[in-house]
């Protein structure tokens, strides 16, 4: 039985060290805490998100250079805050260059994307992938550590300080990860939850420190089973309880009308939003898009923090009807979207001249009115979700709803392809892998596994055996050595198919189909040497009559 380890006293809960191990996992894990759908993201990394923003670009980039705030002859920048895989910086460039005509392509040459992160690693893995590198080297992206805390200022890779203002911030599934506060009303009286981590360990006199180092030593594993989190709500003075005073008045403003209230407070997020300010040329603006609840009705009642954990991060819901007081009391402009159904809650904020009808027309077209960028989300969990009921045909119908919205993503050529070919539509199949593959250049999906499948199935056993080898050269695996040896079987190749199948054994030593395969060759084997003795006499094999192949005498009654 382990035993019980308390890792910390009571603090504040976005003091808590849970936030330490929430970061740590950040740091370790770099891009593959995305790449391995650990952490969600399709949802603000996709071609309709995109596109909202690139249509309020346009119009802001109208009215700062109207204003004589930009010229219409240089380049413009914006940075992207906690920007993880960098796939959204692919999606504004790629949107840019095939979706807005010759309008968008002047565009996408004037944009510096500086595409920043806390996580040295994540970043540096980010610009190593094929897409991001050549936007790297065309000087369309610059990469940057930064940290939405605002306790470093942005440098480059190398270390050097990054310098000048941006004409926006974007900022998706920002400030759902950064730490929050949570307080508690009741009858005009207000408590703050603090927390203490502890640990189950197996062993004995273990000392606080030792067990945090091992567990901060193997973050990239799952740790929550074995950690806990005690709750203590404590008694505050809301006024008293910030540096800065705009965040009781926030607080006090969204609750007014409660006699019971929880807020989960997002402070860094929200300091960053008005930190910005100094970051952003004189009108621009700080795109939102986040985990999110619309309305201050979430905020009635009681009820104690409980995020939702990927990995081992921490993810907190942002009640994006907090930006409306936030906005009154430090002067910024905000639209928002205000609807419950939306996977997202999405917001623009305007520091410096009042919002212009212009961009509330645009954004009410393209953030309230499209449903372009829910349908993306709600086609492709159908369409997942058909092809796990092996509805196949109704899954090729909805990914290709998909990709008529999104048509250059090659996670969903994937999806597509894989139910063409459960649902035995073989050619669309490998047309459709094939324009994924042409998408993926770094090789993250595996076209080439199910390529070979495709080819198989169709008869092109040695095209298929192409497509094999690629796949088991960059990942190797007990099913593709053995769809590999089945091909080679198929040709009648029963050397080969006997070492691919030997390979799967190897790899996983009670895998059925390369077990049953081996008993296939023997078989096989067995009626080639039957065969060949029924067609060599005695003589042949130098026997005398009575002896058997070892030479010895067969003994008879």
């Amino acid at each position: 039985m382990g035993v019980k380890v308390r890792l910390e006293n009571f603090v504040p809960y976005d003091q808590s060290l849970q936030w330490t191990l929430h970061a740590d996992y950040f740091k370790a894990k770099g891009r593959s805490a995305w790449t391995d759908n650990i952490i969600p993201y399709a949802a603000t990394n996709n071609a309709p998100l995109a596109r909202q923003h690139i249509h309020i670009l346009f119009r802001l980039i109208k009215e700062l250079e109207e204003a004589e705030k930009i010229d219409a002859c240089e380049g413009i920048a914006i940075l992207e805050v906690g920007a993880g895989s960098g796939q959204f910086s692919i999606q504004i460039f790629e949107a840019l260059a095939h979706d807005f005509g010759d309008a968008g392509r002047r565009l996408r040459e004037r944009i510096t994307w500086i595409l920043s992160d806390f996580s040295e690693r994540t970043l540096q893995e980010a610009t190593e992938t094929k897409h991001v590198a050549s936007l790297v080297a065309e000087g369309r992206v610059v990469p940057a550590l930064y940290d939405a805390s605002g306790q470093e200022p942005m440098r480059r890779l190398d270390g050097q300080t990054l310098q000048g203002q941006v004409i926006a911030v974007v900022a998706s599934y920002l400030g759902c990860v950064l730490p929050f506060r949570y307080f508690r009303k009741q009858d005009n009286h207000w408590t703050e939850c603090w927390a203490s981590l502890s640990a189950e360990i197996e062993g004995n006199d273990l000392d606080a420190q030792t067990v945090l180092d091992s567990i901060r030593g193997g973050i990239t594993s799952p740790v929550w089973s074995q950690l806990s989190l005690e709750l203590d709500w404590r008694p505050v003075t809301l006024e008293d309880a910030f540096d800065d005073p705009t965040h009781a008045r926030v607080i006090n403003d969204a609750t007014e009308a409660m006699d019971e209230s929880t807020v989960g407070y997002p402070t860094v997020l929200f300091d960053a939003l008005v930190r910005w300010k100094k970051l952003l040329v004189d009108g621009g603006l700080v795109f939102l898009s986040d985990l999110g609840k619309h309305s201050s009705l979430s905020l009635a009642g009681h009820e104690d923090p409980n995020p939702t954990i990927y990995g081992n991060t921490l993810n907190h819901s942002v009640c994006f009807a907090l930006l409306e007081p936030l906005a009154r009391h430090s002067n910024f402009g905000l639209l928002r979207t205000v609807d419950a159904l939306g996977q997202l809650q999405q917001a623009i904020c305007k520091h410096g001249p009042p919002l212009s009808q212009g961009l509330e027309d645009t954004f009410r077209t393209w953030y309230v009115e499209s449903t372009e960028h829910q349908d993306l989300l709600d086609f492709e969990k159908a369409g997942r979700d058909a092809y796990e009921n092996s509805d196949y045909r109704r899954s090729m119908r909805l990914y290709r709803k998909c990709l008529a919205l999104s048509p250059r993503d090659p996670d969903l050529y994937y999806g597509l392809g894989r139910s063409c070919l459960a649902g035995g539509y073989f050619s669309e199949a490998i047309e459709t892998m094939m324009a994924g593959f042409n998408y993926d250049p770094d090789l993250r999906l595996d076209f080439d596994f199910h390529l070979g499948r495709a080819c198989a199935s169709l008869g092109y056993h040695h095209k298929a055996l192409e497509w094999y080898t690629h796949s088991v050269r960059r990942d190797p695996h007990p099913v593709t050595f053995a769809n590999m040896a089945e091909t080679h079987f198929l040709l009648e190749n029963y050397d080969a198919a006997y070492l691919q199948w030997r390979e799967a054994l190897t790899m996983d030593p009670v895998y059925p189909a390369a077990l049953e395969g081996m008993e296939r060759l023997k078989q096989i084997f067995f009626q080639q040497r039957i065969a060949t003795l029924d067609e060599t006499g005695p003589d042949e094999l130098r026997l005398a009559p009575g002896q058997d192949t070892s030479g010895k005498t067969v003994e008879t009654e």
